[in-house]
């Protein structure tokens, strides 16, 4: 059986910030697996779990959707239909599916998933509390925001009720409220939010992952409150820290020069905003490989530069 120490050093490096890294760790891992345990061993199928958990963190949602969803079906052969992590396998796959491109399909998946565990009894359990999340999100990104607003402000009631108006993940959740309220064109609220959660989490962890998302929240809502140029000041730094945190390859990374760019298209300055995209598409391919979903949003937002510097 390969040592626990072998997962937690691929986790350590992928929670570092090198995504790829742990992805490589992992595959490397799952070959030795694969040649030594049977397909059907409870080792080898924990083991692709991970590994497609890097898949998709590491920028190929639509690949490790499809890994979870092989992991699933072989699941399926050997687990009772309410084993947890049958369960909590086919979530992940819907939840990557989702976040390639197809949200509505996620959300079909993620009701029937949430409303089978309310029927076990499961309805704290935290992968139920993490199922709510997952629907919220994807109702939100197929475009019901009401509904995505109901599940969230529970799940920040409910934690306002057991933790307090000021703990961490309270916060958290009044900022995925208030990202609805937003949406439904309340956008004070989804700022004020996330600036009463950016201060603590600054103090708690000034240079973690949910900080820097955190920031890079408030800039895209900055911008589109009516500010471009005050999200172009708000996103230069965050660039800056994330490449030297976690690196020029980390998918976070990519989507904030992507992010950067579009906003100084907006702010005036589409030549400058042109040049980035262009080194960022470059870049964008070699890493992530030409069928990557990102590259259509580059080329996207790299035409629509394109076509205002024409129209000055």
């Amino acid at each position: 059986m390969p040592h626990p120490v072998l997962y937690r050093m691929g986790h350590s490096l992928g929670d570092s910030g090198q995504a790829s890294a742990a992805l490589r760790h992992f595959r490397r891992l799952h070959e030795v697996v694969d040649a030594r345990f049977a397909p059907d061993d409870e080792i080898s199928l924990d083991t692709r779990g991970h590994l497609a958990w890097w898949q998709a963190k590491a920028g190929d949602p639509a690949g490790a959707a499809r890994a979870y969803a092989s992991l699933y079906a072989d699941q399926d052969r050997l687990y009772p239909s309410d084993h947890p992590s049958l369960l909590q396998t086919r979530q992940s796959a819907a939840v990557w599916q989702g976040a390639a491109g197809d949200p509505h399909a996620a959300v079909t998946e993620l009701k029937y998933l949430y409303e089978l565990r309310i029927s076990l009894g499961r309805a704290a359990d935290r992968d139920t509390i993490s199922n709510r999340n997952h629907l919220a999100n994807f109702l939100s990104a197929s475009g019901d925001h009401a509904g995505a607003l109901a599940l969230h402000e529970a799940a920040w009631r409910e934690a306002e009720a057991r933790l307090g108006p000021d703990h961490p993940d309270v916060l958290r959740a009044r900022s995925a409220a208030m990202h609805h309220r937003g949406e439904l064109g309340d956008v004070a609220s989804a700022l004020a939010a996330l600036r009463d959660l950016l201060e603590v989490q600054q103090v708690d962890a000034p240079e973690g992952l949910d900080t820097f998302a955190t920031r890079a929240r408030i800039a895209d809502w900055t911008g589109r409150e009516g500010d471009p140029a005050q999200a172009v000041a708000l996103l230069g730094p965050l660039l800056v820290d994330r490449l030297r945190v976690i690196g020029p390859e980390h998918p976070h990374t990519l989507g904030t020069r992507m992010d950067l760019a579009r906003w100084r298209t907006a702010a005036g300055e589409p030549a400058r905003a042109a040049t980035e995209l262009t080194e960022l598409l470059a870049d964008e391919e070699e890493l992530l490989g030409l069928d990557h979903p990102a590259l259509p949003v580059t080329r996207a937002a790299l035409a629509d530069a394109l076509e205002k510097i024409r129209h000055r």
